[in-house]
């Protein structure tokens, strides 16, 4: 990564350099660790009624919320720069969204997810509630009364907007635009096992996602020099591909559901979302 500053005092270069290079180990990992959960594989065929009587159908819609805790995720530089370091970076990240789904014939699950999220990086880089959005789909491939087993893919987006970045117990203002534009795919094979009112499962998951900085320089005020510094960033992607995820849903009646689920490996999160079918 090429890290340039420009300052208004030109006696404290020696001290700036430093400073640069601080700052330019935190811009270059601007990422968010936003993530999607899986789910039950089993949930398209958990809830058969619903709150609106009505004659069976070969459709019907699910309306829920949850919330993800991501609170750990490791990134690389997509294209690593000759001559300069690799330091590990770790994202936490916090979801809250609305779900929609629309079930066809209990085998078919088309989601639509849509709400906000704010991260924060190695307690550097601080963003706002930015907009968050997600779209998935999962299948049953085969399932009888109690065994199930689902292939869940989701694609997942967020651009995320720094406030401010922290170095060397300072905090610096971003006073140019800059966004980091993250996106996410995903796909996990799970099981689930349903006893009378609760359904655990397990999931081997598949997880690529990356980020783009926009526009790849930043510019940031010295807090205690009157000065503007200039960073340069690079994209980077997500460092562990392979994970899992298990959880357990406890089903209420035939009419909706709570599922608490944890995420391992790839990425460490705990998710909590419930649904209601109509």
């Amino acid at each position: 990564m090429y890290v340039s500053f420009a300052y208004g005092i030109d006696g404290l270069l020696g001290h700036m350099k430093k400073l640069s290079q601080s700052i330019g180990a935190a811009l270059l990992f601007p990422v968010a660790a936003t993530a999607t959960y899986f789910s039950n594989p089993a949930e398209p065929a958990l809830q058969t009624d619903g709150l609106l009587k009505s004659p069976p159908s070969w459709y019907c819609l699910r309306v829920g919320y949850m919330s993800d805790h991501l609170y750990r995720q490791r990134y690389n530089e997509e294209f690593h720069i000759e001559g300069t370091s690799n330091p590990s970076s770790y994202a936490k990240l916090i979801t809250d969204a609305g779900t929609l789904t629309l079930n066809f014939k209990n085998w078919l699950d088309i989601n639509m997810l849509l709400g906000s999220a704010q991260m924060l990086i190695d307690r550097d880089i601080y963003t706002k509630r930015q907009l968050a959005w997600g779209i998935g789909a999962k299948w049953l491939i085969y399932h009888n009364e109690t065994f199930f087993v689902g292939l869940d893919v989701k694609y997942f987006e967020s651009n995320q907007k720094p406030v401010y970045l922290v170095s060397t117990d300072y905090a610096y203002n971003i006073v140019s635009s800059f966004k980091m534009n993250y996106s996410e795919q995903q796909a996990a094979l799970g099981v689930a096992y349903r006893t009378r009112m609760i359904c655990p499962y397990l999931y081997v998951s598949y997880l690529y996602s990356k980020i783009d900085p926009n526009p790849c320089i930043v510019f940031v005020q010295m807090p205690t020099y009157d000065g503007i510094g200039q960073s340069y960033s690079t994209s980077v992607t997500d460092r562990r591909r392979w994970g899992m995820a298990f959880g357990a849903t406890v089903i209420g009646g035939t009419k909706g559901s709570v599922t608490l689920e944890s995420r391992f490996f790839n990425q460490n999160a705990i998710n909590v979302s419930g649904e209601v079918r109509f």
